[in-house]
């Protein structure tokens, strides 16, 4: 047994040092462009513009002594905390020009472009597809959580002899999960022909849920009486 162990972990080191050498260079080639992105992004975001970092004249911040005067603890911590945020932004600035200007001129300006545009398509992802989405996600998740308490707590209450994983089996819960959706999607959708909705809103939305809600207990309570009713035949037949 520990021979057959051995022989396994043996295969398997000598798989990973028999790599393919393109598989490597992908690697190498990923990491190098996540390094890249990073850094270029770190670069646009201490710099506001490109013109920043041709700047000639290099200003290192210097430690300063601050004498508290002032006896409120949190106000002193706060600040404290602002300047070090400060202090790291200026110490890096300072770091990044002292690089040869002509690979800042160059080089520094090419990575300022390139992390410009990556958090401005980062930017314009969150606003307009990310965080609506996101948006969207948690309502659907929530709904979904209120409609498997409310029904499956009410089914418990009728049918107290079915047990839990019964009630949230995974095709009930797919079929609550679809019915959510399907709730926050007419939420989305109404407002787009119905110019009042904002106004009744929370009157719409009680009555779909409670529609909803409704007329899928009596369904669940018809299927179960009749599956009761099958297993009575069985049982007495």
């Amino acid at each position: 047994m520990i021979d057959s162990d051995k022989n396994r972990i043996n295969a398997e080191n000598e798989e990973t040092e028999q790599e393919p050498p393109k598989k490597k260079g992908r690697k190498a080639a990923m990491a190098l462009a996540a390094l890249v992105a990073s850094a270029s992004v770190s670069i646009a975001g201490f710099f506001s513009e490109p013109a920043a970092l041709l700047e000639r004249d290099i200003k290192i911040p210097s430690a300063q002594v601050d004498v508290i005067v002032d006896d409120d603890d949190d106000e002193g911590d706060e600040n404290d905390e602002k300047e070090k945020d400060e202090g790291f932004s200026e110490k890096a600035r300072a770091f990044i020009l002292r690089i040869p200007f002509a690979i800042r001129s160059t080089v520094g300006v090419a990575m300022w472009g390139i992390g410009w545009v990556i958090l401005r398509i980062v930017s314009l992802l969150w606003i307009g597809v990310l965080s609506p989405l996101l948006g969207f996600i948690l309502r659907t998740i929530l709904t979904f959580l209120i409609l498997a308490a409310v029904i499956g707590g009410i089914i418990k209450l009728l049918f107290p002899w079915l047990r839990w994983r019964d009630i949230f089996s995974k095709r009930n819960l797919l079929l609550l999960f679809a019915l959510s959706l399907l709730l926050n999607l007419c939420d989305l959708i109404l407002p787009m022909f119905w110019d009042g909705y904002a106004r009744a809103k929370r009157l719409v939305t009680f009555i779909l849920y409670a529609a909803v809600s409704i007329t899928v207990i009596i369904a669940a309570s018809v299927r179960i009486s009749r599956w009761k009713d099958r297993l009575q035949m069985l049982t007495t037949g």
